[in-house]
C-alpha cells in the first residue's frame, strides 16, 4: 500500500471545448505570457495528475511539479535578470 497526498492548485490557463468567443480573447492574452504560447489542454493537466498518482512517481517526495507551459520558470528567469541589472 502506498500512502501519499497531492495538493493541487487550480489551473487557470486551461482551454476546453465549451469556452465562449468572449473567453477566447482572454485565453489569447494569457497565452501570450506563457513561453509555449498556448494554454494547457485538460488532458495535459490530467497527465500530470495521473503520473503523480501512479507507481512511476513512487520515489517522488516533496516535489512541486509545475504544469504551466514554462510560465513559472520564465518568471523566475526574468526576476533574476532584473535583479542582476539593478
Amino acid at each position: 500500500m502506498r500512502a501519499f497526498s497531492v495538493n493541487v492548485g487550480v489551473p487557470r490557463e486551461v482551454s476546453w471545448t465549451g469556452h465562449t468567443e468572449a473567453m477566447a480573447d482572454g485565453f489569447a492574452a494569457i497565452a501570450s505570457t506563457i513561453p509555449l504560447g498556448r494554454v494547457a489542454s485538460p488532458e495535459e493537466i490530467a497527465s500530470a495528475i495521473i503520473f503523480v498518482a501512479s507507481d512511476m512517481a513512487g520515489y517522488v517526495n516533496g516535489a512541486v511539479i509545475p504544469v504551466d507551459g514554462g510560465h513559472m520558470a520564465a518568471a523566475g528567469v526574468h526576476q533574476s535578470l532584473a535583479k542582476e541589472r539593478a
